[in-house]
């Protein structure tokens, strides 16, 4: 175990949202697949020589979500893991404009990519001028300092 340097920190946290945002895309499709196993058979023939195989469907279906859960079960557990590491980490820190900062620049951004500096310092002084913009990028220095001291990472190949 090693504490980590502030640059991979930064990595890490800049990660969260693109891991996120590929998480839900991945729930989201498992959910539809799940659904797929749920439809209503087909209506039975109507004297036609083609018949519609109902079982053969929702057997498929089953099959489908679950090749899906075998290829991407272990990608989902990783990334829901490594989002609660971070979200754990960002909790312990002790002072509230910190976990704040951290919050509002890296997990509550609803996109792939960290919340933008301006909006940062808008959501926590109601104001994006020059001035609260520094005041962000101090708070953010300390709130990160505060998580070097608080992780601790494995190191390559341990478990």
């Amino acid at each position: 175990m090693y504490r980590p340097s502030i640059d991979e920190i930064k990595k890490r946290l800049s990660n969260y949202s693109a891991i996120r945002v590929e998480l839900d895309n991945l729930e989201e499709r498992l959910e539809r697949l799940k659904s797929e196993e749920t439809l209503p058979p087909v209506r039975p023939g109507n004297g036609s020589k083609h018949t519609g195989g109902t079982g053969d469907r929702q057997e498929r279906a089953i099959i489908r979500r679950m090749e899906y859960e075998e290829r991407h079960g272990p990608e989902m557990e990783a990334k829901r893991k490594e989002l609660k590491y971070i979200d754990d980490s960002i909790n312990s820190v002790a002072d509230p404009m910190e976990r704040m900062v951290l919050r509002i620049r890296y997990t509550e951004s609803g996109t792939a990519k960290p919340m933008l500096w301006r909006d940062v310092a808008f959501a926590i002084y109601k104001d994006d001028s020059e001035s609260k913009m520094l005041a962000t990028y101090r708070l953010l220095d300390k709130a990160i300092k505060s998580l070097q001291k608080l992780m601790l990472w494995e190191k390559e190949g341990e478990e």
